[in-house]
């Protein structure tokens, strides 16, 4: 099925109060996965390129959104918006009432901030 098509079933399918097919836990091994591929010991050999990320993140000067729920599960956005200079000084919109997956709990809600985000910044 061609990826705009998907796009649109899953959006009619959300407005029906249809739960995605990927909410199944059949479906949720590789979420599950990933927090634990967040480098967070001293010993995981992901630290080097981790801190090599962050080094290209603290010069980046192109404008960034961060955007995040009342309630994400992870930790707050400061460090995001304190360390990357394309980021301070903007408008970092909450979700109220969505949780981790954004752009799934309050899907357009996340877009009109992204749509505003990108009307209301000057093209470099």
């Amino acid at each position: 099925m061609p990826a705009t098509r998907r796009a649109s079933l899953v959006l009619a399918r959300a407005r029906e109060g249809i739960t995605p097919v990927w909410r199944s836990s059949r479906y949720l091994a590789g979420a599950r996965r990933f927090p634990g591929l967040v480098p967070i010991m001293p010993d995981n050999p992901a630290i080097p390129d981790n801190r090599k990320a962050w080094k290209v993140l603290e010069s980046f000067e192109k404008p960034v959104l961060t955007s995040w729920s009342d309630n994400p599960g992870v930790g707050p956005p400061d460090p995001f918006q304190k360390r990357i200079p394309g980021a301070k000084n903007r408008e970092h919109p909450t979700i109220l009432g969505a949780r981790h997956f954004l752009q799934e709990d309050k899907g357009e809600e996340f877009a009109a901030n992204v749509l505003r985000f990108i009307a209301n910044t000057p093209r470099a």
